[in-house]
């Protein structure tokens, strides 16, 4: 699959997937009001409830979950999942009837995610400009899931790592990538993220 020919332009088709171009400000509007402006954690990983409640959504089309999700058919089904990322040690398709990208990758510090986010990226966005549902996954769905969401979001609107990891908590409040990404998304942010952007424009 190319996932670059999809033939859609960029603008119509994100604002079409917003539903209004104001959404992702409205978001992170919403974000703050939640969890402050602080960026601290008080608050958030007092929510650990949601790890065992299903996966959630954090944009139309994509939800972030943990293992048990990927494996729920029921759940799956009901939320119209038509793609799986899993993203952790042993990742590997698990259902024959999703479309798969499987990256396998630890929750440590030096763990490289960066190197994936264009993949992910273009596999997220042309799921989503079709019509699907993605999943993306780890084991808890708290850190490199998270990781994954913040820097497609970062790619496809203006928002900081900073920012997108608000919208993504107000979805699923217990997202909290570990230090090693949240430094990882910053220097994607200052060296990389203007480029990525430019790509996606042309791309889709």
């Amino acid at each position: 699959m190319n996932w670059r020919k999809v033939g859609f332009s960029f603008f119509e088709t994100w604002d079409s997937l917003w539903q209004a171009s104001s959404m992702p400000a409205m978001l992170y509007a919403l974000a703050q009001t939640q969890i402050g402006d602080n960026g601290d954690d008080d608050g958030v990983l007092s929510n650990v409830d949601n790890m065992g409640n299903g996966m959630n959504k954090v944009l139309p089309g994509l939800y972030i979950g943990n293992y048990q999700d990927s494996k729920d058919a029921d759940q799956l089904e009901r939320f119209e999942i038509t793609h799986i990322l899993a993203i952790h040690d042993t990742a590997r398709r698990l259902h024959s009837n999703k479309h798969y990208l499987c990256i396998l990758a630890a929750d440590r510090p030096d763990q490289n995610l960066s190197q994936y986010f264009s993949l992910c990226n273009d596999f997220i966005h042309a799921a989503r400009l079709r019509g699907g549902n993605v999943l993306i996954h780890c084991l808890a769905g708290m850190s490199r899931s998270v990781t994954v969401a913040v820097a497609y979001i970062m790619s496809t609107t203006n928002l900081s790592w900073k920012e997108a990891l608000k919208v993504v908590r107000v979805g699923r409040s217990i997202a909290n990538p570990n230090a090693g990404f949240q430094q990882q998304l910053e220097d994607f942010e200052s060296s990389r993220l203007q480029e990525v952007r430019s790509h996606r424009r042309k791309s889709f």
